[in-house]
């Protein structure tokens, strides 16, 4: 009887130490990471841009972008930890989505754009104003 509980106690605690949660994802963004506000970056195809973005305390966020060339779109995504992930619905009918990490006032990453059969892809950089 004594074996088997201990072999109980043991067990037990070893689940214990397992915990619950076996979803091994991010919740939210990291302590202090917070998007919002408005970010002004160039690519790597010498695009400037200004994203205004409002980050909730999930880490999804919201906003707008706008190129220079005067195209604007509608952002949503997420900040998980300190990995960033938007999607951009673009007013000439193309979509992108970017991905990188936040590092401080700073966002570097790469985009994959489409429009049509056209597709581009490459890097950005952006700053908190």
């Amino acid at each position: 009887m004594k074996k088997l509980l201990c072999s109980l106690a043991v067990l037990t605690m070893v689940l214990s130490l397992c915990g619950c949660d076996d979803d091994n994802s991010d919740s939210g963004p990291a302590p202090g990471v917070d998007v919002t506000g408005t970010w002004k970056g160039t690519s790597s195809d010498a695009i400037s841009f200004a994203i205004t973005l409002v980050q909730q305390p999930n880490g999804s966020i919201a906003g707008t972008v706008r190129r220079q060339e005067g195209y604007t779109g509608s952002a949503s995504g997420n900040v998980s930890g300190n990995d960033f992930n938007m999607h951009v619905i673009w007013n000439y009918g193309g979509t992108g989505d970017y991905n990188g990490s936040v590092y401080g006032n700073a966002i570097e990453g790469t985009f994959d754009e489409t429009t049509g059969y056209i597709r581009q892809r490459g890097t950005f950089t952006a700053f908190k104003q």
